[in-house]
């Protein structure tokens, strides 16, 4: 599996809105993994060595924005 983000539009009507979320979630999954610290960017140019770091990565960020018109060309 390949790291990277994708940015979702998804348009619901309001009854869809609470399966739809939940779909999200089940397939929005987050893990840790570990990094290394000296790409980080306060250790570049640093002649020390740090160790690696764990980050949490994935998961979902959802925002809910009623649409006050939409259109169709």
């Amino acid at each position: 599996m390949s790291g990277g983000n994708s940015t979702l539009l998804i348009g619901v009507e309001p009854n869809q809105l609470d399966s739809t979320l939940e779909i999200i979630k089940k397939h929005s999954n987050r893990r840790t993994t570990a990094i290394a610290a000296s790409v980080l960017p306060a250790a570049q140019g640093s002649d020390v060595t740090l160790p690696p770091i764990n980050i949490t990565i994935g998961g979902a960020t959802v925002f809910v924005i009623d649409a006050e018109a939409f259109h169709k060309f």
